[in-house]
């Protein structure tokens, strides 16, 4: 009986993954179910605890996200690649890439493949999930404030980057980003000052 929610909960997972690829290459889905999706893997995580959720539930939100991202780029991209920070180490490798959609997919591809290896350290340390959301959902909440609270008028704000989904899903992505490594850093200082106090100073007794 255990096995079984456990079983749909994979293969759901497995399906926004694949959607998330699908929403990249050819966004026949449409936004609404894009952002939607977002919300989905949100969400299920915290019905289903795998040893390593972070390895593989990170690369594929921060993906779907960023390709979200894409289609609501802000001016001139801008909001698509700051808010995909996570790859951009990739651009100086490939160099010139001839257009600004190949940019899109290196720099997708580079992220995921970052959040993947936070991930699984994170999983490795066993990281708690409740922290990462809330650090999450507070930074991407400020970092929307700030962007779009700029402007004098949301008329003005979303006539300079053209949505709301702009502002919120660069914000968001830099939210998964920042959170995975706050996470990491807080965890692996928590549980080296753990074994730091396990271990008995020179000359003491076990």
């Amino acid at each position: 009986m255990t096995r079984l929610p456990q079983f749909r909960l994979r293969t759901l997972f497995a399906v926004t993954a694949v959607v998330a690829l699908l929403l990249g290459l050819g966004r026949i889905l449409g936004d609404r179910l894009g952002l939607g999706l977002i919300g989905l893997e949100l969400v299920l995580p915290f019905a289903w605890r795998p040893r390593w959720l972070y390895a593989w539930f990170l690369p594929v939100l921060w993906t779907t996200v960023a390709w979200n991202s894409f289609y609501h780029p802000g001016d001139e991209y801008g909001f698509f690649f700051v808010g995909s920070a996570a790859g951009l180490w990739i651009m100086p490798v490939v160099g010139s890439v001839g257009s600004v959609h190949r940019g899109a997919a290196f720099v997708v591809a580079a992220g995921a493949a970052s959040v993947a290896i936070v991930g699984g350290f994170l999983d490795k340390l066993r990281a708690p999930l409740y922290p990462w959301a809330f650090l999450t959902l507070v930074t991407a909440a400020g970092l929307f404030a700030r962007t779009f609270g700029s402007f004098p008028t949301a008329e003005r704000a979303l006539a300079k980057n053209g949505s709301y989904e702009a502002y919120i899903l660069a914000s968001l992505n830099l939210g998964i980003t920042f959170a995975a490594l706050a996470t990491l850093a807080g965890t692996g200082l928590y549980r080296l000052a753990r074994r730091l106090r396990r271990t008995p100073m020179p000359g003491e007794a076990r």
